[in-house]
């Protein structure tokens, strides 16, 4: 379930980086690299075999490189349109992008921006959809009241109208729950934003 996950935010991410650089999305991650989520992953055992500075080199770490090494030789002497020499070059410049505080900055705050803006759509989206039900329901209600002549129908319709505005919110959570469950950076945004909201308003009640 994890590597899926991961698998689908490396798309977005391609997609994203794809539609800055050449502006389209019709990108997918495995058409940059050959990825295979049952087989492209390497898990690296910690550096040091202890705390620092008395600690050893774990021998499991440099093991796991060799390991990773004889992978990615292995891919490249299957691979007739690649070289060596290609493959190190592209690299070094990934890895000198990635020490670029600028580009990781830049695309981080590009991402994130999508994210929210989709977060704020789906919130808005919800929101129409369930104030459109909740009117349809008070208009009919309202129609059916102004007939009525009975305390007891009244009581009733009451007791209907509670019930809808018990209802929406439970339904609109459980929509929104069931929107965030895939998406690890939208649940994250949407819990920073409900943070956000209610440290303000502590400080404006404080105030």
């Amino acid at each position: 379930m994890e590597r899926q996950l991961f698998e689908k935010t490396l798309k977005e991410l391609t997609e994203i980086a794809a539609k800055s650089d050449i502006g389209t999305t019709q990108v997918c991650f495995k058409d940059i690299l050959d990825y295979d989520e049952d087989k492209s992953h390497e898990y690296f055992c910690c550096l040091y075999d202890g705390t620092p500075p008395m600690a050893a080199i774990n021998q499991g770490y440099a093991e796991k490189v060799m390991s990773v090494k004889e992978s990615i030789l292995s891919s490249l002497s299957k691979n007739q349109r690649q070289t060596t020499s290609s493959f190190s070059k592209k690299a070094l410049q990934i890895w000198d992008a990635l020490l670029s505080e600028d580009f990781l900055y830049s695309f981080k705050n590009s991402f994130l921006a999508l994210k929210r803006g989709a977060l704020d759509d789906k919130f808005s989206e919800l929101e129409w959809k369930f104030r459109q039900e909740l009117k349809k329901h008070l208009e009919i209600y309202q129609t059916e009241i102004s007939k009525s002549k009975e305390l007891l129908s009244l009581q009733l319709y009451v007791r209907r109208i509670e019930g809808v505005f018990d209802d929406i919110p439970e339904r609109m959570l459980h929509e929104m729950e069931q929107y965030l469950k895939d998406d690890p950076v939208s649940k994250r945004l949407f819990f920073e934003e409900i943070k956000s909201s209610l440290d303000h308003l502590m400080i404006k009640t404080k105030t």
